[in-house]
């Protein structure tokens, strides 16, 4: 009687061992990409944060030339801070696209004033907004590959069954328009 009960006890074990295992590991699959989700955001945000805080130089530099243009210089000021301030996703997609429309606005605006464009200190500037842009949209690029295979992750199944109970939802793509090459943009 006592190796029947035993018996019962051990296949009770090893079923209940067969339903936690997948469970386990479906669980730490879906939570080690969303990890690399907010790892790769967290990225991107550092490169935003840069920008944020290297554009008061650059605009610093474009107004003592561009006296015309100060209601639009002290606009992209306040748009910093709404970048800064913004902390969910949405927000600081909207808030990213409005500062890059503006900055767009003023970089066709500097075509029109050649001795900004021939100063030295602008120049260089101009080259290091130009890195900050390009760092910005690599980190994009791995942000929204990292939230394609996460959602992928979680929209297969047997993920999926899991993932709504577990708490996992789909997660949303950084979409940010990019600035104007000003390079580019004076060839033409």
């Amino acid at each position: 009687l006592s190796t029947g009960k035993n018996m019962a006890v051990l296949i009770f074990i090893t079923l209940i061992l067969l339903l936690i295992i997948p469970i386990c590991i479906i669980y730490n699959q879906m939570s080690c990409q969303r990890n690399m989700l907010r790892e790769y955001f967290s990225k991107m945000d550092i490169h935003f944060q840069y920008r944020q805080n290297f554009l008061p130089l650059f605009l610093s530099t474009v107004q003592s030339y561009i006296k015309t243009e100060d209601e639009l210089i002290e606009k992209i000021n306040n748009q910093i801070n709404d970048c800064r301030n913004a902390y969910y996703l949405k927000e600081k997609v909207e808030a990213e696209n409005i500062l890059t429309n503006s900055l767009n606005v003023l970089i066709l605006i500097i075509q029109n004033y050649p001795k900004l464009k021939s100063d030295e200190t602008f120049i260089n500037l101009k080259r290091t907004m130009i890195q900050i842009e390009e760092k910005i949209q690599t980190a994009k690029k791995q942000y929204n590959s990292t939230v394609r295979m996460y959602n992928d992750l979680i929209n297969v199944i047997p993920h999926k069954f899991f993932a709504k109970i577990l708490g996992f939802k789909d997660a949303s793509f950084f979409e940010i328009e990019a600035l104007i090459d000003p390079d580019e943009n004076s060839k033409k």
